[in-house]
């Protein structure tokens, strides 16, 4: 067994501790059935730091004003379907949405802006909040789609990506999903209206990802943020343009990410979870699209600090 240090213990349970949880503890039982002891004396020691501050926070509410949305039966990848069980392809771990949801966690936290997770079981979550992030969920269910709906409706702000209720994107965006592109790289190429947004990159020079983008039809209402971009030749091909990379090549004029007024509340949808991005400027980039989601209403609390810094706070 290699167990963690001190350091990594006390700031994992701390953390715990700060969002209001509660720490698991797994521990191996040796071979003969026993245990070994140094391991409940380190936790009974960390344990004994967190006494002294159980009593404040058993004080008040978390504050918060964006919710990253956890669908907590969306832990797969919902593109690797129809896949035999006894295939190599079976052995696909990846949960996209997960990973997009983690992302969005980071940029937020390393943004200083207040957010908590919500999941799709206590859905009246949802109404605490000023901005949601669906981050690339899939297979929303109705009951899931009406209540997003319905906190736009009554004033809320919406970010959402990738896979997350085509349905939705109807409704408020009046264009069809259609399925996703067969590059697996692709580049998003911002219009004026979000040129502060994206900072460096621009439409000769747009943001790359590699991932599949979502392709749509149709005019759509609301505002082009940005437009779909893809390199001169499909990734998978024998041909390539560059021998190290895949190069923006074909502006395709598609819109890939549109903002639009909805009811009392506000939508952002992009073709492509940038929030997934495990880079500075995407993280960037994604916490600038909250902030404009945000305008002038701003967050409850914020901070002038480095990104490793968090900062929470319970309303009592």
């Amino acid at each position: 067994t290699t167990n963690k240090s001190m350091d990594q213990l006390r700031l994992t349970i701390m953390m715990t501790l700060m969002h209001n949880g509660a720490t698991l503890i797994i521990d191996a039982i040796d071979p003969t059935g026993t245990f070994d002891e140094r391991v409940y004396q380190k936790l009974g020691e960390i344990f004994g730091e967190t006494k002294l501050y159980e009593k404040y926070f058993k004080r008040g509410e978390m504050s918060y004003d964006v919710g990253v949305y956890f669908k907590l039966d969306g832990k797969m990848d919902i593109e690797n379907n129809e896949v035999p069980v006894d295939s190599t392809e079976a052995g696909n771990s990846s949960m996209p949405s997960y990973e997009a949801l983690n992302g969005a966690a980071v940029s937020l936290r390393k943004h200083h802006i207040p957010f908590s997770v919500v999941n799709n079981w206590k859905l009246e979550l949802i109404d605490k909040l000023s901005i949601l992030v669906l981050p690339d969920v899939p297979d929303m269910e109705m009951r899931e789609i009406e209540a997003v709906a319905e906190f736009v409706r009554k004033g809320g702000k919406l970010y959402m990506s990738g896979h997350s209720a085509p349905s939705l994107l109807q409704e408020i965006f009046d264009v069809q999903w259609n399925g996703l592109t067969e590059e697996n790289i692709t580049y998003l190429a911002p219009t004026e209206a979000s040129e502060v947004v994206f900072d460096e990159f621009t439409k000769q020079y747009p943001l790359v990802m590699f991932e599949k983008a979502v392709k749509i039809s149709g005019k759509p209402k609301g505002e082009i943020l940005a437009t779909l971009t893809l390199p001169y030749t499909t990734p998978s091909s024998s041909k390539f343009s560059s021998i190290h990379s895949n190069p923006p090549g074909i502006d395709t004029g598609l819109p890939a990410m549109i903002k639009m007024n909805y009811g009392e509340g506000m939508v952002i949808w992009s073709a492509l979870p940038i929030e997934k991005a495990d880079r500075i400027q995407h993280s960037d980039i994604f916490a600038g699209i909250i902030q404009m989601l945000a305008g002038n209403d701003g967050f409850q609390f914020g901070a002038e600090a480095i990104g490793s810094v968090e900062c929470i706070m319970f309303d009592s």
